[in-house]
């Protein structure tokens, strides 16, 4: 992405534009998000306050053994833990984040900065079978907070190229017995990757 000043066209290196490549083949390139939504923030903080994107596997099954989520810490020294879960809920593969790996930052929307990219491996490879719904859900303990901020899908908008549109964004607080949509009138999902 470049951005002009006074002085000049420069790179801004941690963004990515929003746009839409139609070719005349009827192919699109590009990214199609639109871009966070940080007054949808999803809490972690003990066992009510989870979030997890939830979605159903395409294209063949797949197997992954290491998950990445884009967060923050608010408050508290609690380890994240990241769990990979099938839709019934079965436990398929968890590992945590030691929090001293998390930066801290404010609470959003007002603040965006300090997010930083968590890893985990987990103990052995999980196959994930095609068509089959899965969650990756995070959580901590009580005296910890930290927070997830969802990137809006703009295919309702008209884009067409690139997402992931095989699940969304959710979070609970009453310990998981409900969940709901980060955003609920569009699409929106974690800032994550599964491999």
């Amino acid at each position: 992405m470049l951005y002009k000043q006074d002085k000049g066209w420069s790179v801004v290196a941690s963004h990515v534009p929003i746009f839409d490549l139609a070719y005349a083949d009827g192919r699109h390139d590009g990214q199609a998000y639109i871009g966070t939504l940080a007054d949808r923030f999803g809490q972690v903080n003990g066992t009510a306050n989870m979030v997890r994107e939830r979605f159903t596997v395409s294209g063949g099954n797949r197997t992954v053994s290491k998950a990445h989520v884009r967060l923050k810490r608010i408050s508290g020294s609690g380890n994240l833990l990241v769990r990979l879960e099938a839709g019934s809920g079965t436990v398929l593969g968890q590992a945590t984040v030691p929090s001293s790996s998390i930066a801290v930052g404010a609470t959003p929307p007002g603040n965006l900065q300090g997010d930083t990219w968590a890893h985990v491996t987990f103990p052995s490879p999980i196959v994930l079978t095609n068509g089959q719904p899965y969650a990756l859900r995070l959580s901590t303990d009580a005296s910890t907070t930290y927070t997830v901020v969802p990137i809006q899908q703009g295919t309702s908008k008209g884009l067409q190229s690139r997402v992931f549109a095989d699940g969304d964004g959710q979070r609970t607080t009453d310990g998981g017995a409900n969940w709901a949509n980060l955003y609920p009138y569009d699409s929106v999902d974690l800032q994550f990757w599964l491999d």
